[in-house]
């Protein structure tokens, strides 16, 4: 029996959770393709215009893209590129999970540009999926820049698939916006923001 100057009985730690298993990115093989440089697993197609690239699984049911357009007469927004790039490639059934504005990027002659991320769910050619788009929008005048990126991935393995995506995204992104921190070569409209 406890006597009564002795210390109280501290109770036994819970014992502790497992860890999540490490994400598995897969070993990324560096491109180089007519306009662009990009990197993609083994195995992974692509397809390439003189706006952007996409790349993807060979099953299709993984993959992430961007693409950019300079000088496209008119105004819009973030969220409109978004709508008008879902719209494009079919998809019209979508759930936003959540959007919200990013900090403003560098532009050209000391115009912003105008960022906004949206998560959301649709279905595609009967598969469940879900995808991340990240738009910007450098307005000027009468007329605006345009750059636009995602990702995407079956939705029962977005945890797993979409934190490697994610940043592989996020460079290919920052890349075309830098490409527009100095003057266009060209003046000329070079097609809509994703006519993939």
């Amino acid at each position: 029996a406890a006597k009564p100057h002795d210390p109280p009985v501290k109770p036994k730690d819970p014992p502790a959770k497992p860890k999540d298993p490490p994400v598995k990115r897969p070993v990324l093989l560096r491109q180089q393709g007519q306009y662009f440089a990009w990197s993609m697993p083994a195995g992974w197609k692509f397809n390439e215009t003189a706006n952007g690239v996409d790349v993807y699984a060979p099953d299709q049911k993984a993959g992430a893209g961007v693409s950019v357009v300079f000088n496209y007469p008119g105004r819009t927004t973030p969220s409109q590129v978004i709508d008008t790039c879902n719209q494009i490639v079919g998809i019209n059934d979508a759930t936003t999970v959540s959007e919200k504005n990013l900090p403003d990027g560098a532009g050209y002659a000391g115009i912003p540009w105008k960022l906004v991320e949206r998560d959301f769910k649709y279905t595609y050619a009967g598969l469940k999926a879900r995808r991340k788009c990240t738009a910007g929008v450098q307005s000027y005048g009468n007329g605006f820049h345009a750059a636009v990126g995602y990702y995407a991935c079956e939705a029962s393995r977005w945890d797993e698939q979409s934190t490697w995506l994610a940043g592989h995204l996020a460079r290919r992104h920052r890349e075309l916006r830098r490409r527009h921190q100095s003057p266009p070569a060209r003046k000329s409209r070079q097609g809509d923001p994703s006519e993939k």
